[in-house]
């Protein structure tokens, strides 16, 4: 019996070092389409085909996949009582508004003080008439401005926990993934009898069902343990999936491809994406290691990179736009990755300590050991039962 327990603590850091990674890895994409988007836009001297210029949208996906797994996995821990709906949100909205605050007043400071081009900023947003959409790009609610126009992905993180953590009520796995999962296909099925036009556009994003991905392989990793080695060559199909929708899907609606056709071409690669990185195991090496602190501050990473996107457009409209793009999206790219870093380093831990610790937020001793990670230590918290 403590063979098996010491076994599943093993496989336990091992998955979660594997979704740290992929979560590195769905930041960097981002960050990668953005930045040749910048460049496409600016007629920059960069030849590249459509289907590079579109692949690093697929981040966005991989995050919502991840975030299903994850909430399914901490809310149903192996032996203790499934959470709370109040601790699960309480736990989500310290993890989620701290950090997405700080950046946007950051953002809105460096506006102010005429160090971020206005043109970049929703500047209707700040006239007082506009200070119903403010309020809900502060936090987090449907509408159609937000301050941070990345903002958008986070709006539908938030959907997803308040209706996965009323599921927590009857705390039962298989409730909660049938329940959100439903609830999800069932709203946005609705779309078009909701009268609000911002409410009435969020559901009509069938993306949010990528949650529910997350969901089904976090039941099926709780139903059968082994699942996670089964799984391990489930990237080859992945890549052959995206390798046919990166042709198929033109660049002009590669962002935001209509209707279902996202959730086919990149929320069905994402899940097996996934699936393949649970059993990563552990490894010491130093781009392991890089990968897991990239992993770490994703977030962070995600909330700031932004910030060079704007100052590289700028520096796309004087003559930077005249020389080879090749060797700058990369310098772009690792300046932004290492910004979000600092940020999550600096900022993020501390506002995340600070705040949980306010709250009455705590970490087991025992999963602050390494090989895990504090952002690893962090999710695990979330295991820890406080009814």
């Amino acid at each position: 019996m403590a063979r098996l327990g010491v076994e599943r603590d093993a496989q336990s850091r091992n998955s979660l070092e594997g979704i740290q990674v992929l979560r590195a890895a769905a930041a960097l994409l981002v960050v990668l389409l953005h930045t040749l988007a910048a460049a496409r836009t600016a007629n920059a001297r960069l030849t590249i085909p459509d289907w590079l210029a579109q692949f690093g949208a697929i981040g966005v996906d991989i995050f919502f996949v991840i975030s299903g797994f994850i909430m399914f996995r901490v809310s149903f821990p192996a032996g203790r009582p499934a959470l709370a709906p109040a601790s699960f949100l309480r736990k989500r909205l310290t993890r989620i508004y701290p950090v997405y605050w700080f950046v946007m007043a950051l953002m809105l400071e460096l506006w102010s003080l005429g160090l971020l081009p206005l043109a970049h900023l929703n500047a209707e947003m700040i006239d007082a008439e506009n200070q119903r959409m403010l309020i809900r790009s502060i936090f987090l609610l449907p509408t159609n401005y937000f301050v941070m126009a990345i903002a958008w992905t986070l709006v539908y993180e938030m959907y997803f926990y308040f209706i996965f953590g009323a599921t927590l009520y009857f705390s039962n796995p298989l409730v909660s993934l049938l329940g959100a999962s439903a609830t999800i296909m069932i709203l946005y099925a609705a779309h078009g009898w909701v009268p609000d036009p911002a409410l009435s556009d969020f559901l009509r994003n069938p993306i949010a069902i990528e949650f529910c991905f997350g969901l089904l392989m976090g039941y099926l990793a709780m139903r059968w343990p082994r699942l996670a080695f089964a799984a391990k060559p489930l990237w080859i199909p992945a890549a052959a999936l995206l390798a046919i929708a990166a042709f198929a899907q033109p660049y002009a609606s590669a962002i935001h491809p209509p209707s279902l056709s996202r959730v086919l071409q990149w929320g069905v690669p994402s899940f097996l994406l996934v699936a393949s990185f649970l059993s990563m195991k552990s490894d010491s090496g130093p781009l392991r290691r890089q990968m897991i602190l990239l992993g770490d501050a994703s977030y962070a990473i995600y909330l700031t990179h932004p910030i060079a996107m704007i100052y590289y457009a700028k520096l796309l409209q004087g003559n930077v736009s005249s020389l080879p793009q090749w060797p700058i999206v990369p310098l772009i790219i690792v300046l932004s990755a290492g910004f979000g870093v600092v940020i999550h380093v600096v900022v993020e831990r501390r506002l995340m300590s600070g705040v949980r610790g306010l709250f009455g937020g705590r970490i087991a001793s025992s999963l602050a050991r390494p090989p895990l990670s504090p952002e690893i230590a962090q999710e695990l918290e979330s295991t820890v039962p406080d009814r």
